[in-house]
């Protein structure tokens, strides 16, 4: 038994506590994986791991090993009977101490003839897990006998326990292997058990995986911290928002003290409404979740709305004639001003109406005024006052102007001093004017620009202007390219190639719908309604995802208001059927390999029908490895790559597994693996000398790797006797041995004569 520190047992746990294989053939090996987790507040090194008891052994990490605080290590043991009947032991750990009994029965192994399941590991340990979240767990089932055998049945039971993995009814045939997966999933905090039940027409038709885990409650959550603003304010008679902010995802909000008018959503923290009276209000807001409740405390100031004036910034009037302007404003004004009116007009504070009668020519930028307790609202009026008779008129309509050939098109001819009749001389084709009322109309039949001489005329005269006017040629639409070719693509993949569509009219573009259409087809990043202004253009996608092995055709058809309303680009494609995937050979046996060694041999990876990408390699047992290829990996219809298969025994005994390959072939690879594992034979030195002298206390023996040494003392005390053993060899390197005697005084004599030693390889 291993030495072990002073440190208590239970700073160390162990799942499962007590470790049972069951009944396991002879000839046969069951492992169970036992989680190690640290207990303790603090740090815990675990310096060694022994197995006792015949047929028992570990796997796993090399020793000694450092565990934090609550983290485990995960080992493997291997029960390997070596004859019928029941067999105890222990699993002994140094430092913590800790002792987990060991028990198995060995039963005969199952006739050749008859098929026999056995389960790798026998039994799974799911260590913790929260409450809510999932932990996984791979194992195998492999047919030990020597017939195939119909597993129509595997259930898991045990709350919080399931299984996945391959469907019931199949048939393992002699020395396959199915691997499946067991998943722990607790319900509620404390120690779960279960077990997983197959069901064959095997040799031993009931098999039973044991299953152990345990369910932690999940954390609490923090409680919120409000984030938002601690100060807010708002207008009467105007909509208000403010949001509740709070860190830690609150589920409910509140609110107290609001003024009247305003509301909180519980839901998402939103403070809304339209205030309905000014003040300043204390209110207490609240954010909770299931860690608990934050306050906080938000001033908010609610003022009187200020009037909004909204009556015209411009007027007219003529001296000596009455004149009359309203001043008009939002928010119940309760007086009105205005500063700066010509000589002769007047305002009413009450009403706001400026009256009176001009005394005198001119332009003046009057400042009016509006007010009520929230304040007073201002706006500037240029007030032109012109002479008496009616002057001639004065043009005001803007200079510029543009159309759109096949659109209707409108301009108004506006003037001062009310003309009577209008007129416009260079129109382009498709235009006229109406000389009543000054509309230039009509629907333009071709692009350019032209210089429109525009005329506006009274009794005082007749004033003209000029007009540039601009008319542009339609929207019109095109794509690039127009047609998509996506060549051929496998059953179950997809092919995405880009197109772009683009206005080459004179005049903005609205697409209001695109479709596609063929089997296989669809389009993305193309979002409609859009509008597409004179050169621009969008860029989207197209994809071709093939549902069989044919040819295809479709389409895309894009619908605007272009002058080409109806766009369409042609698509085309072909379907291929995926290829399948081969391994060769299928089953490799790799014979006895000693412990620790390495044995390789060789394998290909072959595609058929069509290329096939490899990208994934699994295997079932960590005593085999796959090397000679990087994934992913493309391989050509008919073509193959080499791979190399490595077997690297970890104990004494049989071994088995599975190489799964993954990939997007029609089917999945596989390629069943066997190898013994035989232990490295130890080798030993025996020495013997003579000698006739008296007196003599004891002896020394020396070692060196050179004849003539250097040597270096091997005996860890005197040696009474006149023979010794070395036991520390190494296999395959060659020792020279002397000695020397030590009297009753301690003096010691001289080298004896060399002797050479060679060890055998292995």
């Amino acid at each position: 038994m291993l030495g072990v520190t002073g440190e208590s047992a239970e700073a160390l746990t162990a799942s499962p506590s007590i470790v049972s294989f069951g009944q396991v053939a002879t000839g046969t090996t069951s492992t169970v994986p036992v989680v190690l987790t640290n207990a303790r507040s603090w740090h815990v090194t675990l310096w060694s791991v022994q197995a006792t008891g015949s047929g028992f052994s570990i796997s796993g990490p090399s020793f000694p090993v450092t565990l934090g605080v609550g983290q485990s290590v995960r080992l493997n043991v291997v029960f390997a009977p070596q004859s019928t009947g029941t067999t105890g032991g222990s699993l002994f750990v140094a430092g913590p101490a800790l002792a987990i009994p060991l028990t198995g029965t060995g039963i005969a192994a199952a006739p050749s003839s008859a098929g026999h399941i056995t389960s790798n590991p026998a039994s799974l340990a799911f260590g913790s897990a929260q409450v809510g979240s999932s932990l996984t767990l791979a194992n195998s089932l492999t047919n030990a006998g020597g017939s195939s055998v119909t597993i129509s049945q595997a259930t898991a039971t045990g709350a919080g326990f399931s299984i996945s993995g391959p469907r019931v009814p199949f048939v393992l045939s002699p020395g396959a292997s199915v691997p499946f997966s067991a998943v722990f999933t607790p319900q509620s905090a404390g120690s779960a058990s279960g077990g997983i039940t197959v069901v064959s027409n095997a040799s031993n038709p009931t098999l039973t995986v044991s299953l152990t885990g345990t369910g932690t409650a999940p954390a609490q959550a923090p409680a919120p911290v409000i984030t938002s603003a601690t100060t807010a304010s708002g207008t009467v008679g105007t909509a208000f928002s403010y949001q509740i902010t709070a860190t830690n995802t609150p589920t409910s909000y509140g609110a107290t003290g609001l003024p009247a008018g305003l509301s909180v959503n519980s839901g998402n923290g939103l403070i809304s409404g339209t205030p309905t009276a000014a003040g300043t209000s204390t209110v207490t807001l609240s954010a909770t979740n299931s860690g608990g409740t934050a306050n906080a405390t938000l001033t908010l100031t609610i003022k009187p709305a200020v009037p909004v004036i909204t009556s015209a910034t411009t007027a007219s009037g003529t001296v000596a004639s009455a004149f009359s302007y309203q001043i008009t404003a939002s928010n119940t004004p309760t007086s009105y001003g205005a500063t700066g009116l010509p000589a002769g007009l007047l305002v009413s504070s009450t009403t706001g109406l400026i009256s009176g009668t001009p005394t005198a020519v001119g332009t003046s930028t009057v400042t009016l005024s509006a007010s009520n307790s929230g304040g007073t609202g201002s706006a500037s009026l240029t007030l032109t006052i012109a002479a008496a008779p009616n002057p001639a008129p004065v043009i005001t309509s803007a200079t510029t102007a543009s159309g759109t050939v096949g659109t209707a098109f409108s301009y108004q001819i506006t003037a001062t001093n009310t003309p009577t009749s209008y007129g416009a001389t260079g129109l382009p084709a498709g235009l006229s004017v109406n000389s009543g009322n000054g509309l230039i109309s009509g629907t333009p039949t071709a692009a350019g620009t032209s210089t429109v001489t525009l005329s506006a005329t009274n009794s005082g005269g007749t004033a003209n202007a000029t007009l540039t006017l601009t008319i542009v040629a339609a929207g019109q639409l095109t794509s690039n390219p127009a047609s998509l070719a996506f060549g051929s693509a496998q059953v179950g993949s997809s092919l995405t190639l880009t197109d772009s569509l683009t206005n080459t009219g004179g005049s903005s573009v609205t697409i209001s719908q695109a479709t596609a259409t063929g089997t296989g087809f669809s389009i993305s990043g193309l979002t409609v309604p859009l509008t597409l202004t004179p050169g621009a253009s969008v860029t989207f996608s197209a994809v071709f995802a093939p549902q069989s092995a044919v040819s295809v055709s479709g389409g895309i058809t894009v619908a605007s208001n272009a002058s080409n309303p109806t766009l369409t680009v042609s698509l085309s494609g072909k379907g291929t059927a995926p290829g399948t995937l081969t391994i060769a050979p299928t089953a490799l046996s790799f014979g006895n390999a000693t412990v620790g060694t390495s044995v390789s041999q060789a394998s290909s990876l072959s595609a058929a029908g069509t290329s096939v990408t490899v990208s994934s390699a699994s295997l079932s047992s960590a005593e085999f490895s796959l090397t000679g290829i990087s994934l992913p990996v493309t391989i050509a219809a008919g073509q193959s790559v080499p791979v190399t298969m490595t077997f690297t025994p970890q104990a004494s005994g049989s071994a088995s597994g599975v190489l799964t390959v993954g990939s997007n072939g029609s089917n999945t690879a596989t390629q069943s693996l066997s190898g013994v594992g035989v232990a490295a034979t130890q080798h030993s030195v025996s020495l013997s000398w003579t000698d006739t002298n008296s007196g003599i206390a004891g002896y020394n023996i020396y070692r060196g790797n050179a004849s003539g040494g250097p040597y270096t003392e091997i005996n860890s005390g005197l040696d009474s006797t006149t023979a010794y053993s070395d036991t520390s060899v190494v296999a395959g390197q060659t020792y020279y041995y002397v000695a020397t005697a030590v009297n009753e005084s301690g003096a010691e004599s001289a080298y004896s004569n060399e002797t050479q030693a060679v060890i055998p390889s292995p």
